[in-house]
């Protein structure tokens, strides 16, 4: 039977079959089958033809959500404003619900993604505002949510209060983090050792006693967020395996010893992660109850290992990121070029953790250079450098200026700098290391970030310094995954058509919204005019500025209907829009398939007809 079939499709002419109408008809039942099989079958499945792979999830967050041990709830909340009139945020807000949901599809079913829609001036504002959600406000006076709440079983929540879209590329980064810190519940701890008062304050144990003194603020925060614990001279903590700690925190330590070298060694070269900070000249102040601090810090020779090169010994001078500070000499701002402001510019943009930040004080910092010899395997990164050249001044010769303008005659710029980057890699367990390494300590000092308002006695910060440790530490003691996570280069395309309509008719609004308020302003000020002194003498409001403000109660009545009726045409009109180009796509895809298939079917025909004239 087989054989007969066989030999029955071998013999028949095809090429003269597939002219009939029958088989036409035949084969669009079997495209449309496939079509619908597959959407069935293969729903879930995926090409991501874009260079940047923004439409991928990496294998790395794959692993971390696989690791979900139970069911996680994942809410994602949109403001209707921006389905409706913001089609660039629209479109990215779509973007970040197909990202979810795909990670929801390779969990296992453990993560449930729902989406929110917010009405604008309702009750479901405060419940979000509740949730720690973040309002973006608008320039014509609404405001719009969009923001993710994730809680485990126990109850536990997270959240990114916006989703900003400057952060576009950190957005797996984002989400990664998110959910690492409702699937691990144990807290996270960090040996901690340094030279520095940081648990008393500048009065040692005496003046916290007696409350002429207190701990760094930094200090408190970490305590307040992680599980602190001391390091021992040889380091030996981070070697224990009933003590090993999730992060090593070595600020402005006293001479590492040999041993403590070699423990520290050992627990990166298994996967440990650590931020080390030294300092080539310490401003802390000396002379209270407790020991005196180091007035620099060593740690060239560890540093060295990792193809790191660390200067303790010469301090960097600048013009360009110097801080301006009253002269005690002159009683007049002066350029410190020891005192250092970076900016945005001086912050590495690829970096998860620090690419947030935009205000950062240094003070006496060193200089940290990769080594041109380093043959290792690990992946050095700038994380915070000069954008010009600085100089460097060294440490004798500044004990020796006593007025800050003298630096102006030691500047000579010789090449830019680096005073913060990153060591990362694998290591033989297969697990990944992270190194941290500043060459500043006085960052950590509340005088060089923190002011105290004269009058409300109130303590703010005027630099982001702590966040740039809060971030760090947060990097770091996150999982394999997120330590393998850099910013991703996103192409911006606007959507510039729907964007010049939407900016036609915003223009249009605030064109009739500042009519509306210059005429109720000249209003204002005749009304003012006419009942000068009648609530001082009591008298009642005369017929002609009653029937003034009835008349701008009308007025205000129609130019609101004016107002509503623009912002309709403006969302209508982007709808509409948004639809043709949807119905643009729906039928001219098909189209360009129809003629393509056409195409084959003419020549293809008309090689059978040549064919059979030959014959």
């Amino acid at each position: 039977m087989l054989k007969e079939l066989l030999t029955y499709i071998s013999q028949k002419d095809w090429e003269k079959e597939w002219q009939k109408p029958i088989h036409i008809i035949f084969l669009f039942l079997i495209f449309f089958s496939v079509n619908i099989l597959c959407f069935v079958w293969f729903k879930s499945a995926t090409i991501d033809i874009t260079d940047e792979g923004r439409f991928s999830v990496s294998p790395d967050i794959q692993k971390l959500v696989q690791k979900i041990p139970e069911r996680v709830d994942v809410k994602l909340y949109i403001s209707d404003v921006i389905l409706s009139d913001m089609p660039s945020l629209k479109s990215y807000a779509e973007r970040i619900q197909d990202y979810l949901e795909q990670l929801s599809e390779k969990s296992d079913g453990k993560l449930f993604v729902t989406k929110n829609v917010i009405e604008s001036f309702s009750e479901q504002e405060d419940e979000a505002v509740a949730l720690g959600l973040k309002q973006l406000p608008l320039k014509d006076g609404r405001s719009v949510f969009f923001g993710v709440v994730a809680e485990n079983m126990l109850d536990t929540e997270g959240v990114i209060p916006f989703i900003s879209p400057e952060r576009e590329k950190f957005i797996e980064y984002d989400i990664a983090r998110l959910l690492q810190g409702l699937i691990k519940t144990d807290q996270i701890t960090v040996a901690i050792t340094s030279s520095l008062p940081l648990e008393t304050g500048f009065g040692g144990q005496e003046g916290l006693v007696n409350g002429t003194s207190k701990p760094y603020h930094i200090f408190q925060a970490l305590r307040d967020n992680y599980n602190l614990i001391g390091l021992s001279k040889d380091y030996q903590e981070l070697v224990d395996a009933k003590q090993r700690p999730h992060l090593a925190l070595i600020l402005h330590p006293y001479p590492l010893s040999e041993k403590a070298q070699n423990n520290l060694s050992e627990y990166l070269n298994q996967g440990g992660r650590a931020i080390v900070a030294f300092d080539p000249y310490s401003e802390v102040p000396a002379g209270s109850q407790q020991k005196p601090s180091l007035l620099y810090s060593e740690l060239s020779g560890f540093l060295k290992k990792y193809g790191l090169i660390a200067d303790s010994h010469d301090i960097v001078i600048d013009k360009n990121h110097a801080r301006k500070i009253i002269n005690p000499n002159t009683s007049k701002p002066e350029a410190y070029l020891t005192w250092l402001k970076f900016g945005k510019d001086n912050i590495n943009p690829d970096s998860p953790a620090l690419s947030s930040l935009s205000n950062l004080s240094f003070s006496t910092t060193g200089t940290i250079v990769k080594d041109a010899q380093y043959k290792g395997e690990f992946m050095i990164t700038p994380l915070l450098f000069s954008i010009e050249k600085g100089g460097v001044l060294s440490r004798e010769s500044l004990l020796k200026i006593t007025d800050i303008t003298t630096l102006q005659k030691y500047f000579k710029p010789t090449s830019p700098y680096m005073i913060a980057a990153m060591v990362s890699g694998q290591v033989e367990n297969g697990k990944k290391m992270g190194l941290v390494a500043i060459a500043d300590t006085d960052f950590l000092d509340d005088r060089l970030w923190l002011q105290t308002i004269t009058d409300s006695k109130e303590i703010v910060p005027y630099a982001e310094n702590m966040n740039m440790i809060l971030n760090l530490v947060d990097y770091l003691t996150g999982d394999d995954s997120l330590l393998s996570l850099r910013g991703e280069k996103i192409p911006h395309r606007p959507l510039t058509y729907l964007e010049n309509i939407k900016e036609t008719a915003q223009e249009k609004y605030l064109i009739q919204e500042q009519e509306l308020q210059e005429r109720i302003q000249s209003l204002r000020d005749k009304i003012k005019l006419l009942t000068d002194g009648t609530n001082s003498t009591g008298k009642s409001l005369s017929l002609a500025v009653k029937t003034e403000v009835q008349k701008f109660s009308y007025d205000i009545v129609e130019l609101r209907q004016k107002l509503r009726h623009v912002r309709r045409e403006m969302s209508l009109q982007i709808k509409q829009t948004e639809q043709q180009i949807k119905m643009v796509n729906i039928i001219l895809t098909p189209f360009i398939f129809a003629i393509f298939a056409a195409v084959i079917f003419y020549l293809r025909k008309k090689k059978f007809l040549t064919r059979k004239v030959n014959d």
